[in-house]
């Protein structure tokens, strides 16, 4: 399909029910933050999007991004006793490179809560040096070039959706700060100079030091 975050967002937007989940074996319009585009070739990685509907207030809808990120570090380094780690606000990083990418939207009712949520997950498994191309292989790195395996796409995604239902029940009975601290423990921005730039335009820069409840 084009893209597991556009089917989801059709499907929630016509009452699908929380917990469906959106896979494809491939994407032809798979995209990433700010609408870059992410390489998605047939059988090479875990393309696919959750429809949630959170009880939050929308001042909060950054936390579902944060929360996805600690389950998957969770999950990847259980499959592979590999350390991974968090680069704000949604990459998964391997060996400095990525890994992981997140990407969440989201529609909001008349009074401004949450209507619901769509967070798509492309996960690199089997790709090799080859399926990145001289562009992007210095960038992006997959579990089998890690680690030598090849993974199963289901085994990949039970890993995962075992972490998520833990974190997001947890979540929803008992809040944000535990899984804050799991995601400042993964972080790797944290202590590096970061700058924040609107397009080219450099708004500042400086040290990140921490991360509030608003992401």
């Amino acid at each position: 399909m084009d893209s597991t975050n556009l089917k989801a967002l059709e499907l929630a937007k016509q009452g699908a029910a929380e917990g469906t989940i959106v896979i494809a074996a491939r994407q032809t319009a798979g995209r990433g933050r700010m609408r870059r585009k992410w390489e998605s070739p047939e059988g090479k990685g875990l393309w696919f999007s959750m429809i949630l509907r959170p009880t939050i207030a929308a001042e909060y809808c950054a936390q579902i991004t944060l929360l996805t990120a600690v389950a998957a570090v969770k999950a990847l380094q259980v499959l592979t006793d590999k350390k991974f780690s968090i680069k704000w606000p949604n990459d998964i990083m391997l060996d400095g490179k990525k890994v992981c990418g997140i990407l969440a939207e989201m529609a909001l009712t008349a009074d401004g809560s949450i209507e619901y949520a769509v967070v798509g997950i492309g996960i690199n498994i089997n790709m090799s040096s080859e399926d990145f191309g001289a562009q992007l292989e210095a960038t992006a790195t997959s579990l089998y070039l890690a680690t030598g395996i090849e993974y199963e796409h289901e085994q990949v995604l039970k890993a995962f959706l075992d972490e998520f239902d833990l974190l997001y029940s947890h979540w929803h009975c008992c809040g944000f700060a535990l899984i804050r601290q799991d995601w400042l423990d993964y972080s790797c921005t944290l202590g590096h100079k970061v700058t924040v730039r609107d397009n080219d335009t450099e708004i500042y820069s400086g040290v990140a030091e921490d991360m509030d409840d608003y992401g």
